[in-house]
């Protein structure tokens, strides 16, 4: 049985590389090179298969270093930003931020609370205690509804 062989043309075609390029791989021992401009068709094409495989595989570990180098390099960008902005005085630690913020709802709360009591006489001087009931529930309205809000963020937040 005559051994079956594609001319260089056609190689050339089928995988969109040059001739010299094919030589290229034949020298670099992916198949044997060509007799006459003729390449041996099974050990050529198997050849060609074991070279993109190869590429394959180099690219994606190229990628997956790329993809690796690209992520320790934003978290020391941010590290470095923290750093930064603790050193400048704009970064806040979270325990801190956590304890600013349980300080001035408790000021805006005394000061919520004592509303209806310091304001009565102003809204209504003819009758502060109706005014101060009115302004009671008012308060107590707001701080249920704002409770009900910060219960419902914490759960979602804990669910997400």
């Amino acid at each position: 049985m005559a051994e079956q062989t594609i001319s260089a043309e056609k190689l050339a075609a089928l995988t969109g590389y040059t001739d010299r390029r094919h030589r290229q791989l034949a020298s670099a021992g992916y198949f044997p090179p060509p007799v006459d401009s003729q390449y041996q068709l099974v050990p050529t094409i198997q050849g060609l298969f074991r070279y993109f495989r190869q590429r394959a595989e180099s690219t994606d570990a190229k990628a997956k270093k790329l993809e690796a180098d690209t992520k320790q390099s934003i978290e020391a960008a941010k590290l470095k930003r923290s750093q930064r902005m603790e050193m400048d005085g704009t970064l806040i630690p979270p325990g801190l931020v956590d304890k600013r913020i349980s300080d001035a709802l408790l000021c805006f709360r005394q000061w919520a609370l004592s509303l209806p009591q310091t304001a009565s006489v102003q809204v209504n001087p003819n009758d502060p205690q109706l005014a101060y009931n009115v302004l009671s529930k008012l308060v107590a309205g707001a701080w249920e509804s704002m409770r009900k809000d910060f219960t419902k963020d914490a759960k979602t937040n804990e669910k997400s």
